[in-house]
This record gives C-alpha cells, sequence and structure tokens, in this order.
C-alpha cells in the first residue's frame, strides 16, 4: 500500500466539511430497494422528502447550520452523491496553500456498508447502481490534512486503510463487525448526533434513561440551555483529559474542530456502550464510557433539570468543591474552566490555587487546561487568578499574554491584583524577545512604591528593551527611595533597576548595595555595577572595580562567582569577553514560583532571599 504518511507541520485549523448523504437506498430502482428502516433525521434534524433528486434545500440549509455552529466551518452536502460527484468535490476542497484540514462526513444509512477491501460506496451516475471508492483512491485525492467521520455499519473495517495517511483523524460508528442502532426510539445518525449535536443527545439519552426524573417548568436546561451545554462540554473535555496520554490529547487538542469532533465521541462511547457497540478513532483512543465522571454529570444533569438556573449551579458547585476538597485529582481540573465563567469564579479561583501550590506537579497539569487562557481574556481578574496563570507559566514555559490588549488587569486599583499582573509579564517577558508591554511603564512608575518588587523588576526588564526612539516616563525619583527598604527582594529590584538609569547617583547607590546584608542583593549589585560600569565610559572606574576584587572573599558562593565572571569583562582587553545578560532576578523569581508554597512569600520574598527559604538550593 502507497504511503501517505508524509513529514508536513501539524494542522491547526479546518478548512470545510464536504457531507456525503448516502440515505435513500436506491429508491429510484426497485431492483436494489431493501425492506430496511429508513432513516428519517439527519443529526436530529428531520429530513423533509426521501427524493434524492428534488430534496428539500430546507433540509439542507439546516445541516449545514449544524456545522457552522458545531465547528465554525461552511459545509457543502450532497444527497445520494455519485461517485464522480464526490471526487470532484475533494479536488475542489483539497488544493489550499497551506495545507489546511478538510472534515468528510460520510452518512451511510442507506447505502452498501464498507467492505474489508478498504471501499466505501456511492452510486453511479444514474443511481441505477452502488460504485464503490477505495479508501486509497480519496487518500491521493486528498493530499491535505483529513478529519473522517464513517457513520456506517462495520465503520472498522476501514481502520487500516487510513493508517498510511499522516496528521488525519478518523472517527468509526462502529467496530468492523457490528450494525449501527437498532432501536426503534434511537436515531440511525445516533453516532453523528453525539459528535455534532452532544448536548441535545445527551438529554435524549439521560430522559430515555431516567424517566423518573420530574422536569420543572421553566429549569435550568429550558432557561439557559448554552450553559449547561458548556458544562457538559467541560466534563465531556475532563474525561477526555484525564483517560488519554499527553502526547494523544495534546494531538485530538491542536486543531479546534477536530477537539469539538472528539468531545463528541466521548459521549458517543458512553451512549454506544448502553447498545453493546464500540465506536473507535484513528489514532485510536482508550474506552471511556465507565468513567468515574459520567456520574457526576449525571447528578449536576438531575439538578439542572429539576431546579432554576441559580439553585441548580450553587448546588452543583457545593457538590464540585466538597468532592475536590476530598478527593483532590488532576483529572477533574478542566472543570474548574466551568466555574471561572460563573459567580462562584473567586471561590473557584482560591480552592484551584490552593491546589496547585501544595501539590507536586499540579501546575503542570494545569497548564494543559484552557484556563490559563480564560484567566487571560477575562476583564476583572483577580490577583488569585493571576498567581495561577503565574504557576503555569514558571512551570511549562507557555504564557497567554501575547500583547498588551490581553493585559486587562492594568484597569484595576487593587495593587494585589497589579503586582500578579506585573508577575505574569515578566515571566512572559522571559520567554521572548519581544516588547509588546512597553506601554506598561507608566503603570510602574505609578504603581512604583505599593507594587514593588514586581513594578522595579518590570521597569527594569521593560528599559532593557527599550528603542532609544522610545518616549520613556521619568523613573528614577519614584524608585530610589526604595533603596532603604527593609525588604530583601524590593531591595535587590532596585538593584536590578538601577543599572538602566542614567543619573550619576544611580551608580553610589549601587555601590552602597554592594555592602548590603543579603546575599541576594550583593549578588545583583554585582551585575548593576558591571552593567553602570560599561554603559558609563566618563565614570572613573578604578575605585569600583577594586571593590569588586574585594568581594572575591564574599561568604556567598554566588556572589564569588559573579565577581569572577564581571571582572573578566571587564579587565579583559578581548572584546569577545561580552557581559552575559543579567538574569539572576528572574531566574530565581521563576524557580520561587514553581517551587511549592509560593502564595507564602508572593507578598515578602519574591527572589528567594531569605536565607531559611526552603526552596533557595534549588535556584
Amino acid at each position: 500500500m502507497p504511503s501517505f504518511n508524509q513529514p508536513q507541520p501539524a494542522c491547526n485549523k479546518t478548512k470545510a466539511v464536504l457531507s456525503f448523504l448516502c440515505l435513500f437506498d436506491g429508491l429510484r430502482n426497485p431492483s436494489i430497494r431493501r425492506l430496511v428502516r429508513k432513516p428519517r433525521t439527519v443529526i436530529q434534524r428531520p429530513l423533509l422528502t426521501f427524493d434524492p433528486t428534488y430534496y428539500a434545500p430546507q433540509t439542507k440549509h439546516v445541516v449545514q447550520d449544524v456545522y457552522r455552529a458545531a465547528i465554525q466551518c461552511p459545509c457543502e452536502m450532497i444527497v445520494d452523491p455519485s461517485a464522480q460527484n464526490v471526487l470532484a468535490m475533494l479536488r475542489k476542497h483539497a488544493s489550499s496553500m497551506p495545507p489546511q484540514r478538510i472534515l468528510i462526513h460520510y452518512f451511510g444509512h442507506g447505502c452498501h456498508p464498507p467492505t474489508e477491501d478498504g471501499s466505501l460506496y456511492f452510486f453511479s451516475d444514474d443511481r441505477s447502481r452502488y460504485k464503490p471508492i477505495k479508501v486509497i483512491t480519496i487518500l491521493a485525492t486528498c493530499p491535505c490534512p483529513l478529519c473522517v467521520i464513517i457513520d456506517a455499519p462495520g465503520a472498522a473495517c476501514l481502520t487500516k486503510h487510513f493508517a498510511s495517511k499522516s496528521d488525519s483523524f478518523i472517527f468509526f460508528a462502529c467496530a468492523a463487525s457490528e450494525m449501527l442502532p437498532m432501536s426503534t426510539d434511537a436515531p440511525l445518525d445516533l453516532f453523528s448526533s453525539c459528535l455534532l449535536t452532544p448536548y441535545e443527545t445527551a438529554l435524549w439519552f439521560h430522559r430515555r434513561h431516567h424517566s423518573n426524573v420530574i422536569e420543572q417548568e421553566g429549569c435550568a436546561t429550558q432557561k439557559s440551555p448554552h450553559i449547561i451545554q458548556k458544562f457538559l462540554e467541560t466534563i465531556l473535555e475532563a474525561i477526555l483529559f484525564d483517560s488519554q496520554s499527553q502526547s494523544v490529547f495534546d494531538k485530538f487538542h491542536l486543531d479546534p474542530s477536530v477537539f469539538t469532533i472528539t468531545r463528541g465521541f466521548v459521549l458517543a462511547q458512553r451512549i454506544y456502550n448502553s447498545f453493546n457497540l464500540h465506536p473507535s478513532t484513528f489514532p485510536e483512543l482508550k474506552n471511556m464510557s465507565n468513567h468515574d465522571l459520567w456520574g457526576m454529570w449525571d447528578t449536576a444533569l438531575d439538578c439542572f433539570l429539576t431546579m432554576p438556573l441559580e439553585r441548580s449551579l450553587s448546588t452543583v458547585f457545593n457538590l464540585f468543591s466538597k468532592s475536590f476538597a476530598n478527593f483532590p485529582t488532576t483529572d477533574t481540573l478542566p472543570i474548574f474552566s466551568f466555574f471561572m465563567n460563573t459567580d462562584f469564579h473567586r471561590d473557584a479561583e482560591k480552592i484551584l490555587l490552593n491546589y496547585i501550590d501544595k501539590t507536586e506537579n499540579a501546575a503542570s497539569t494545569l497548564a494543559r487546561t484552557s484556563i490559563p487562557d480564560i484567566i487571560a481574556m477575562s476583564e476583572r481578574p483577580s490577583a488569585t487568578a493571576l498567581v495561577i496563570v503565574a504557576k503555569t507559566i514558571s512551570v511549562e514555559k507557555v504564557t497567554p499574554f501575547e500583547n498588551y490588549s490581553s493585559l486587562t488587569f492594568t484597569q484595576s486599583k487593587d495593587p494585589g491584583v497589579l503586582k500578579a499582573g506585573f508577575l505574569d509579564v515578566c515571566l512572559s517577558m522571559s520567554l521572548s524577545n519581544l516588547n509588546s508591554f512597553s506601554k506598561l511603564m507608566t503603570v510602574c512608575v505609578d504603581k512604583a512604591n505599593v507594587c514593588c518588587p514586581y513594578s522595579a523588576l518590570l521597569m527594569g526588564m521593560l528599559l532593557n528593551r527599550a528603542s532609544r526612539l522610545m518616549q520613556i516616563p521619568e523613573w528614577f525619583s519614584s524608585f530610589s527611595p526604595l533603596v532603604k527598604s527593609r525588604k530583601s527582594d524590593v531591595r535587590a529590584s532596585i538593584c536590578f533597576l538601577m543599572s538602566n538609569a542614567r543619573e550619576r547617583e544611580a551608580i553610589d547607590l549601587v555601590r552602597n548595595m554592594m555592602d548590603d546584608t543579603n546575599a541576594v542583593v550583593r549578588c545583583q549589585s554585582v551585575w548593576s555595577m558591571a552593567k553602570l560600569l560599561i554603559s558609563n565610559d566618563e565614570i572613573e572606574k578604578s575605585e569600583y572595580i577594586e571593590k569588586l576584587r574585594d568581594m572575591k572573599n564574599d561568604e556567598d558562593q554566588y556572589v564569588r562567582e559573579s565577581v569572577d565572571v564581571v571582572l573578566l569583562c571587564l579587565e579583559s582587553q578581548n572584546e569577545e569577553y561580552q557581559l552575559p545578560e543579567d538574569t539572576i532576578l528572574i531566574q530565581r523569581l521563576t524557580c520561587n514560583v514553581n517551587a511549592l508554597g509560593f502564595m507564602q512569600r508572593f507578598e515578602s520574598d519574591a527572589f528567594l532571599c531569605d536565607p531559611n527559604a526552603n526552596n533557595k538550593n534549588n535556584c
């Protein structure tokens, strides 16, 4: 078999949906008419006619709206397509630069089922007979990445034929030897309904199995279905997140359209399990039909069906928070993303931060969820939420803050929120050379005192990247009095900032801090002094260099090592010896945020200046 597994970057966008509805079982030709149950719906939308030559346009538009709402993609649909029409449509959409994924949705409810030789069946031009197209032909026609849904009996017999296609995702309605559900109260297109309309399908399934639940008029599912739908999506994501390996989850998560389909597949596994059927995927996903979180969904849905929205949300949150307090596990972390957009977000943030600040590797797991992005897009983020983001940035080296427009925390008057926001930006800037946060200079100066050391550290990082033509606010008078602060981390940050000063007195301030009682401050003063001496040619350097030489005997190892490095650069005649970038404080800050118990040090010891700090040796 030819290989289509050519190396190419992973595609993160689906371009269009091609829907092939082979539904009507050759009704125009009695010779191939079979006495089978006819489909009456497509994705829970009614078929208004059964004539493939004259089907109602409303049906087409309704189905297209389903795709547009579910995966935000345009859809082209053909009812009972001929093989030639299928190949022509594939060629039309498969060529795009750069390559973008197309989604092929095959409804095979009224056609010959797929066969082991890799054939999908369509019709001849006059619909007088079935005509197969080999999977290998489809792959050769579509060089772009694919997402394929095979909603037909025995769908998984095609698995091996799709295995040669790279960066593609295939969803099969049932195993090779299985038929679709034959229950009269279940739609034939149940698999497609799970994938594209999971909320409506989940309600149908719940009512089918819990008919004794008396639904209240004006309940949450009637008044606010979009909120309950979000909760279901969160549950499905949490089940997928916990059940699959990180590499598999990330692979399915990259393309939003594919991830939407994958969430629906989680529901399909559960519903089809009740019919003793086994849908599958390629790449393979583990079975999720009996996951513990289904119990949470059933309980929550009972609340949503029998209570008004406010009362049901309160009940569900209380149940969830108590359960998490007694049995905290990483598999439920994605569920917090739902409560981040409710009135319970403050309580949810406190519970979440307390957990990741006390649990090893929890922040790394949280970084894989959508929670950091939700917080970054929040209009009024709390200090707690911003510290959560800081911990994910420090451990995974990925930031949700890409530009100044996403920094909504700057509108806050709460110093705690501003401190946490400055912390996030400092960590974000340490990962990139971009200077998209320069507008924060004014905020740093205005909040110099109440937000130090984070305001001083951020101001110093911004000045390091400022261009000569940039208009820089006067900052020296706002920050220089803080050299007398009782807090070691504040003095260290001011020392870092002073290395960017043009004022003559800055070098004297740094010189005084070379005798500081705290080793971190002394270490930072060595680097700041070296930078000031290099950038100011008119300064008589001998006195300061002599002081640096005296510090070779400092009691702290890191101070002695720093002195050796800067003296080599200052005294060498060789231009190849350039002063390395000063990253002492940002490295210690990253280490501190990443360590457990950071919230105890957030206000008092940003750079692990305390010699008794438990995590000092990790830096």
